[in-house]
């Protein structure tokens, strides 16, 4: 019997992501008609409508259960060759389960990669029976072939119908659960969530020496805390090692050397007032031996083999958003799809190359825009920040929409704009207030805060946090 070669790359995950993942077999049993052979391989075909059939039945990813169905299978076929076969290549699938099952929190990545992976297998049989058709010299026949193609595309972005009950239901089941990618802990949780979700462009603001970067460093810990894959890029004047250097504080909450740090322990606010009560600490500095050991506990503690980050250092105006972009797709298509893309900071990107004539407010909008399509595009969160005016540098209350430098057009390209506000007293201390300048389809107002007290000597802006 002649036997295909199984492609162990793009169908393969696939057709885990089948087995695997409710939401994306929905999504594909929508798109799929009768005993349509999706895939190349005929064993891939045969387990594709073993799922395809499951939810039918029961509306769910069959999962281990695909076993059973196999079973049940090989109970009333009479080749046991063919039988040994399907057994095989299941094994090849399972060895990925445990894995891969890991991997299916991007849902709309992975029916993305569903339709193109499908859409080119297609493709390929028209062309196939198109050539077949003109070898034999039937030109009317592959004139038919080539007409009745019809690509299946599952993707996000296939027209949708608002009537369609799988629409309804699908916006629905999007509302009612909590969609945070990130969660943060305590007051500042509440009030950061869940607007750090998949498909989002955030943006903090703050004049210069406000500690952006180290809140971009916050959600890029965090991110990685929580177990996402997180693409993280800094520019400007800090090196490598610099950048390291912070993370690690922020890994151990140690300063660089030893010395006193003041730790806040209470943070007590009443209408504009606050008080903090930080007790100074000794604390032991960095050091080599104890980041590897955090490291290890750290990949404990998030139950992988790796901490799931990929990094770039670089200078300001060498990266564009369209290099960024190429990036996160060529990992994408890597089978690493980035679900948190940091960037540290806005305005150090390089112009677009098709906006390098414009002047400076212009170039800034079309990097907003490439920004937001990474967002929307590849289904991932979008992190950056960006300086405010010199109307913000005064010790005003909070910042608000007009105190952008460059370019107002920013609070409209973000879904959310956050602002980091600061006193000198407030800076002295380590306490910050962060509002929303911007939110869409968000319930506060540009004058409510929530309070954080923290110590950047350890790298932390945000210990403990209140209203």
């Amino acid at each position: 019997m002649k036997t295909e070669k199984f492609n162990a790359s793009k169908e393969k995950d696939v057709l885990i992501a089948m087995i695997m993942n409710t939401n994306v077999l929905a999504k594909i049993h929508s798109q799929v008609k009768g005993d349509s052979q999706i895939f190349s391989n005929r064993w891939s075909n045969l387990v594709a409508r073993w799922c395809l059939d499951f939810y039918s039945k029961h509306h769910s990813a069959p999962k281990r259960s695909i076993q059973y169905v196999f079973s049940d299978w090989a109970k009333e076929s009479k080749d046991e060759d063919v039988i040994g076969l399907v057994d095989k290549f299941l094994s090849t699938l399972s060895s990925d389960f445990a894995a891969k099952s890991k991997d299916f929190k991007n849902v709309s990545y992975w029916i993305d990669r569903a339709s193109k992976c499908v859409g080119e297998i297609q493709l390929k049989k028209s062309l196939e029976a198109q050539q077949e058709a003109l070898d034999r010299g039937d030109l009317e026949e592959a004139i038919k072939v080539r007409d009745e193609f019809q690509k299946i595309d599952f993707s996000s972005k296939a027209m949708g119908n608002f009537s369609e009950p799988d629409e309804v239901s699908e916006t629905f089941e999007y509302y009612e659960k909590d969609r945070s990618l990130i969660q943060f802990p305590g007051a500042l949780g509440e009030f950061l969530s869940p607007y750090f979700q998949r498909n989002e462009f955030i943006a903090f603001v703050a004049p210069d020496k406000r500690g952006k970067s180290y809140w971009l460093a916050e959600v890029v810990f965090q991110a990685l805390k929580q177990k996402h894959r997180v693409l993280y890029y800094v520019f400007g004047d800090m090196s490598q090692n610099q950048v390291r250097r912070r993370f690690y504080q922020r890994l151990l909450r140690r300063p660089v050397k030893d010395e006193e740090v003041k730790i806040p322990i209470e943070l007590k606010i009443k209408g504009k007032d606050f008080e903090v009560e930080a007790p100074p600490k000794m604390r032991k500095g960095i050091s080599k031996k104890d980041t590897i050991q955090a490291f290890e506990k750290f990949k404990l503690i998030t139950a992988s083999k790796e901490v799931r980050i990929r990094y770039e250092v670089e200078g300001g105006k060498v990266l564009s958003g369209t290099d960024i972009e190429n990036k996160v797709k060529e990992y994408g298509e890597q089978g690493w799809p980035v679900d948190v893309l940091v960037i540290d900071y806005l305005d150090e990107l390089a112009a677009e190359p098709h906006s390098k004539n414009m002047d400076k407010r212009d170039q800034i909008t079309e990097n907003l825009s490439v920004l937001r399509r990474i967002a929307l595009r590849y289904h991932c969160l979008v992190v950056t920040a960006s300086q405010t005016a010199s109307t913000a540098y005064s010790d005003k209350w909070v910042i608000r929409k007009g105190d952008f430098s460059e370019n107002k057009l920013k609070n409209a390209k973000v879904s959310g704009m956050i602002g980091i506000n600061q006193t000198d007293d407030e800076k002295r201390v380590g306490v910050s207030r962060l509002n929303w300048v911007v939110l869409r389809d968000g319930h506060w107002t540009e004058t409510q805060v929530v309070w954080c007290a923290g110590n950047l000597t350890i790298a932390c802006p945000c210990i403990i946090s209140s209203f």
